[in-house]
């Protein structure tokens, strides 16, 4: 898998977390925008709001899931970088 060959194991598990989230933000920002375009009025109807509360909801959840794994990589390597110059063996 190319994947495996160019990425570490915490990458993949990244990748693994975010593309599911990613590919759902995506359907329902499409059903949304299906939506109002079937319904010119459509931002009144009770569902628009509850489908803008679930974009919301699976963006948060995205941003954050992105967000620790890019904090988790850069604490990683500045560790990776102070074991180095430490000299720390088998790190």
């Amino acid at each position: 898998n190319e994947r495996d060959r160019w990425s570490s194991p915490w990458q993949q598990t990244a990748m693994d977390r975010i593309n599911p989230l990613a590919v759902e933000l995506a359907s329902n920002i499409d059903k949304t925008i299906e939506h109002v375009r079937n319904y010119q009025m459509g931002l009144y109807l009770e569902s628009y709001p509850a489908m803008l509360a679930s974009n919301a909801e699976v963006s948060a959840e995205l941003w954050t899931t992105v967000s620790d794994f890019e904090s988790y990589g850069r604490k990683k390597a500045k560790a990776g970088k102070l074991g180095t110059e430490l000299e720390i063996p088998g790190r």
